[in-house]
């Protein structure tokens, strides 16, 4: 499942480019999934893969079976600080994903989606994985920095995670468990080769 958060004042009409991904020995279908239910504008698809694409579908959130799923990828968008960090119908579907083990991707400002999961207890699901995400120096060259909603740098540690970063804009990706976080949109490729990694290994 592929998840982007689409706003108005943030990503309407932002083209993904989705290219020259290869998902192992089985045919892809590719979900293109919005809090909001939007569609945003493809600019190609192209699956190194014999089964090729099946086909592009976008549903809102609480729409969306987080068991028909085996892995979710959230990319880098600015829109996941404000639609998806305290999201309730994200946080089942991570909830699902965390107790099955499932494998689990969020890259840039894609990671703050993370933030919304939490334990009966109140407790972070990803409390005390080791992960990654935008750091501070980075955040702080957004024009919207001064009202931005969450922090992901300084929830991550203030909620028991173990957080490290790399250089601003360097590529950086670390992976504990079923999860895959990259600091920024450069370690996207480095990521999704790590969740490429886990979902062959989970099928055998």
């Amino acid at each position: 499942m592929f998840l982007c958060a689409l706003r108005d004042s943030v990503a309407v009409g932002t083209k993904l480019h989705v290219k020259g991904t290869q998902w192992g020995r089985r045919a892809a279908t590719i979900l293109l999934k919005s809090a909001a239910g939007l569609f945003p504008k493809l600019t190609s698809c192209t699956l190194l893969h014999p089964g090729g694409c099946d086909w592009f579908g976008v549903m809102a959130l609480p729409l969306i079976p987080g068991a028909r799923y085996h892995a979710l990828l959230i990319p880098d968008c600015p829109g996941a600080m404000v639609d998806l960090a305290n999201n309730g119908y994200l946080a089942r579907i991570l909830q699902h994903f965390s107790s099955e083990n499932k494998p689990i991707c969020a890259v840039g400002h894609g990671a703050a989606a993370l933030c919304c999961a939490t334990n009966e207890d109140k407790s972070w699901v990803f409390q005390e994985y080791s992960l990654t995400g935008p750091c501070v120096y980075e955040l702080i060259r957004l024009p919207s920095f001064a009202s931005l909603p969450i922090i992901f740098e300084d929830f991550a540690k203030d909620s028991g995670a173990i957080y490290s970063a790399s250089k601003a804009d360097a590529v950086h990706v670390v992976l504990d468990r079923h999860l895959v976080t990259g600091q920024n949109e450069n370690s996207t490729v480095a990521a999704v080769q790590n969740l490429v990694f886990l979902c062959n290994g989970s099928r055998k």
